[in-house]
């Protein structure tokens, strides 16, 4: 037995102490170190030390409500920011795909046209034959279908830049 205990004390002597220790801040801003965090400082957060001082976990603070609202905040704008990248790298591909010159995009903006131009003669004619009440009618029908028609055109010059945005190609 007591050859046992010889054992065991001399395997616990010989064992590197597992002590951990800590490190933190105080409400003078003095930084302390111990191997127990006292309660008046654990929301303040510290750090963790090996045996060797060097830092192995850091443990935050607990934060005030305008920290938490200015986190929450910024998490969302990053939230918004990613999802306007991929939006924007889908539109980009799909650009890309649908697309082979600066010329299609032309041909197809001014194919997209056609019918807004075609409409607004239609209706300019009945303006003509149209009296009180119906001309207004027919002037502020025309007036939207050209703010509709420029923001088609609109829409493809845009497209057009960023096509040459992306294939490196000037005008």
């Amino acid at each position: 037995m007591k050859k046992l205990f010889l054992f065991v004390a001399a395997l616990v002597a010989g064992q590197p102490a597992l002590a951990t220790t800590y490190k933190w801040v105080d409400e003078h801003g003095n930084t302390q170190y111990g191997d127990t965090i006292p309660p008046q400082y654990v929301k303040r957060g510290s750090e963790e030390l090996n045996k060797k001082g060097v830092v192995i976990k850091k443990i935050e603070g607990a934060m005030s409500e305008e920290q938490i609202k200015a986190k929450a905040e910024a998490d969302a704008k990053k939230k918004t920011e990613e999802r306007q990248a991929l939006e924007q790298k889908r539109r980009d591909r799909a650009l890309l795909s649908t697309y082979t010159s600066e010329k299609e995009i032309d041909l197809i903006r001014d194919r997209n046209l056609q019918p807004f131009d075609q409409q607004i003669k239609e209706m300019e004619g009945e303006l003509q034959r149209a009296k009180g009440a119906d001309a207004k009618h027919f002037q502020d029908e025309i007036a939207k279908k050209k703010r509709e028609r420029e923001a088609v055109r609109l829409r493809y010059e845009a497209d057009k830049q960023r096509y040459r945005e992306l294939t490196g190609k000037t005008p």
